[in-house]
């Protein structure tokens, strides 16, 4: 009996060990869906900071991928930003009504807008420019440069197996406008938490959002340092990223993947900056890190070791009785 208990106990050790490791294994083999990279345009943003009569001009380069000749239309919008705590910011078409109409980037854009087409594999250079006019008042203005690819031709209609599918690609032009009034540029740190107060298992993800109070856009970019007893593991960079007056935007902030034997109270600390550095963000938050597997595997040794002591003392007071 008492072999037998030993045998069972270091067996199941060895099942739970290979079940963890193959849960491990599995996790680190998935791969991201493919991307459909038939049509690609760059850059994806042209973000200028201008005076008023200022020229701005851009090139964008357009790439046909696919294995068939298309046709590229293009065309102008004027974007709003929205505010979405979920979703962070998004752009939307404003209404005929908007407050700043008479100042839509749409009229600063001039580009051709001519209708051409792009053979498979070719690429061509598109040259824009951007006049912001007299008297536009201070702050953050958008617009966006579209290119709709088309098929040559369209598919039969009795051909049920078949799509007509339209790709519209843009980019973004984002004007900070020092106009006649004041520039003021604010920012406040209004998030900063994990996740999870507790992770059971990777990635370790922080939220964070910063509001631009002021007039102007600006671009800020940041790090966060985790610790542990005052001992720092590691830092995650944060990429830049536009934040758009009187709006809040949630940070781009990388997962951080934690060793295997990571356990107990950590600190993050978020340091974010403006890019001319006038303004200095700075915030702490702790979560706490309990593996799941680190937990089972020490649960079952314990169990294991009960079960050998239990059967031990069994087998002691046999012999005691026997003598």
């Amino acid at each position: 009996m008492y072999k037998k208990s030993v045998k069972l106990s270091a067996l199941g050790l060895i099942f739970l060990l290979c079940f963890i490791f193959g849960i491990s294994h599995a996790e680190a083999q998935q791969i991201d869906p493919k991307i459909d990279n038939t049509f690609q345009i760059s850059p994806l943003r042209y973000d200028w900071n201008v005076n008023l009569n200022d020229d701005k001009k851009g090139v964008i380069f357009v790439k046909n991928n696919d294995t068939e000749d298309c046709n590229i239309e293009v065309s102008t919008e004027d974007f709003s930003v929205d505010q979405n705590f979920e979703n962070d910011t998004k752009f939307f078409v404003p209404n005929e009504n908007h407050p700043l109409k008479a100042y839509d980037v749409i009229n600063w854009i001039d580009v051709d807008k001519s209708p051409f087409i792009l053979k498979a594999g070719e690429s061509k250079e598109i040259d824009f420019s951007a006049h912001v006019p007299e008297g536009t008042p201070t702050g953050g203005y958008y617009g966006v440069i579209f290119f709709t690819k088309k098929p040559l031709e369209e598919k039969a209609v009795d051909a049920p197996a078949q799509v007509n599918v339209l790709t519209r690609l843009g980019v973004l032009l984002t004007f900070g406008v020092k106009g006649s009034q004041p520039i003021s540029e604010k920012g406040s740190l209004k998030l900063f938490e994990p996740a999870r107060k507790v992770f059971i298992d990777n990635p370790i993800n922080f939220n964070a959002q910063i509001e631009n109070s002021g007039n102007f856009p600006y671009k800020v970019a940041g790090s966060i340092d985790v610790y542990k007893f005052g001992k720092k593991l590691t830092t995650l960079e944060i990429a830049p990223k536009l934040l758009y007056p009187d709006r809040t935007r949630n940070m781009p902030i990388p997962a951080w993947n934690a060793s295997f034997f990571e356990l107990g109270k950590y600190e993050a600390k978020i340091h974010i900056t403006s890019e001319d550095g006038s303004i200095i963000l700075d915030g702490t938050t702790s979560f706490l890190i309990i593996p799941w597997k680190i937990v089972a595997i020490v649960f079952l040794i314990v169990v294991a070791a009960w079960i050998i002591f239990s059967v031990g003392i069994e087998k002691g007071k046999k012999k005691n009785k026997q003598k």
